[in-house]
């Protein structure tokens, strides 16, 4: 058996030291077997035949070394052999060359580990442990990670690690299994977002966002709103696709928690025109008024009509059109603008009247426009655009999309614990300072 141990280049020589083990097929005499492989402190393997060797024995405790040519102990357990090139590859230009030189020190591995765990990437890991003197190569780097990620499996397949890590650390999860035992669907909600939740139920905002995992599951993201319209997470869902079944699994999971922990049912929710979302929202939160994001309805106009106007100021016109029937107060005002922006644009453009009235109004004025929209209590959210401000986040956080659940899951995990950070620090600060508005001596009575 041969022990790998580090060398020295000097000049046109390669000196350094190798620890064989004896074997009783390797001859007595220096004369050694001109096939047997010897290893160099370097990934070539040479033969010893291109090598002058000198052996000494090793013996005792002490290690104490003497030459020799032959054996000159009975069972020696160790040979120490010098040696000096006669032919073969160039001495290596930088010592990291060899693997020897580049392993990690336990504190460099823990140091990794941190790193790694808090989505730190592996170029900017090796940045840093090199600027401490380590000869750690990207490589190195990518396959101590990977040990990191085995290691953290615990042996197990990622969706059981998965499994185990949610209760372990008492995430609120379900997961939904196909008739042959596949996964199918994963819902979780972390325990503090909860807590958030219970303080402000009113508002549920729905959206999927997609190349977060190497399944291609969509991620639904489930967003509530606090009291001073920050968005926080409520709960997450891996799902198998966009059918309303899917939808309808996610949030019947989701009822299931809110009965679970007392929490009062959202009055209002808020999600794109994905009428599979829309139906199993009205399927399974009856009571709450749903209503559809205007910022997605205003890019669908905006895409749709807005080349059939080569003029900017036929196309202004137009658009504003559009802003004053969504932004109606009153039923009979709405009637009114419709009529009129139906006499100015037929018929010369009829398809995008046509497209207005059956693909938004007809089926969704009562989800869109402000007559009716207004009737609930949306606290100014009419659009799923602080959604999207989610999905970037996560996206930060998740940085490729050939994770496996487990992986994408950890990711989550960190950016919502840091969200929830930012959230509890920006409530206490508001809570030590009078805002602005309310500094005057009208308001002093109510400051004490």
């Amino acid at each position: 058996m041969l022990l790998e141990r580090s060398h020295v280049a000097l000049g046109d020589q390669l000196t350094g030291l190798l620890f064989l083990q004896w074997d009783a097929n390797v001859p007595n005499s220096i004369d050694v077997q001109p096939k047997l492989v010897v290893k160099v402190g370097c990934r070539q393997s040479i033969k010893t035949s291109k090598w002058s060797l000198m052996l000494v024995v090793v013996e005792g405790k002490e290690n104490v070394l003497r030459s020799s040519t032959e054996r000159s102990s009975p069972t020696p357990s160790i040979v120490a052999a010098r040696f000096i090139r006669v032919s073969g590859h160039e001495p290596s230009q930088h010592p990291s060359a060899h693997p020897v030189h580049r392993q990690l020190s336990s504190l460099e591995k823990s140091q990794i580990a941190s790193l790694s765990d808090n989505r730190v990437a592996s170029k900017d890991i090796q940045s840093l442990v090199q600027q401490r003197g380590s000869l750690a190569t990207r490589k190195d780097i990518y396959n101590r990670v990977a040990d990191i990620r085995r290691d953290a499996c615990k042996g197990q397949s990622p969706i059981h690690a998965l499994a185990d890590q949610l209760e372990k650390e008492g995430f609120w999860s379900r997961i939904q299994f196909a008739p042959d035992g596949r996964v199918t669907a994963v819902l979780f909600a972390h325990p503090d977002s909860l807590a958030y939740l219970r303080a402000y139920p009113e508002l549920l905002l729905l959206d999927c966002t997609y190349k977060t995992n190497k399944h291609g599951m969509p991620l639904l993201d489930m967003i509530g709103v606090d009291a001073t319209q920050r968005s926080f997470c409520v709960a997450f869902a891996f799902l198998s696709g966009e059918a309303e079944e899917d939808y309808a699994w996610a949030l019947e999971q989701l009822r299931s928690l809110y009965e679970q922990c007392g929490i009062t049912p959202p009055s209002v929710i808020l999600t794109d025109r994905c009428l599979a979302a829309m139906n199993a929202a009205s399927n399974l939160f009856p009571s709450a008024a749903i209503l559809l994001c205007l910022w997605h309805a205003n890019k669908a106009v905006l895409a749709r009509c807005q080349p059939k106007f080569p003029e900017a100021e036929e196309w202004k016109e137009f658009n504003e059109f559009w802003h004053s029937i969504i932004g109606s107060p009153t039923e009979d005002e709405y009637a009114k603008r419709l009529v009129e922006f139906q006499q100015r644009y037929t018929p010369e453009h009829l398809d995008e009247v046509g497209y207005i009235n059956a693909t938004w109004l007809n089926p969704f004025k009562e989800k869109l426009v402000r007559a009716w929209v207004d009737q609930s209590s949306h606290f100014g959210n009419t659009a799923t655009s602080r959604v999207e401000g989610i999905h970037a986040l996560l996206k930060s956080y998740l940085r490729r999309s050939t994770l496996d659940l487990f992986e994408a899951w950890k990711a989550i995990r960190l950016a919502v614990l840091n969200q929830l950070s930012e959230l509890q620090a920006r409530q206490a600060s508001q809570q030590t300072r009078t805002p602005l508005e309310l500094s005057g001596a009208l308001y002093g009575a109510v400051r004490g």
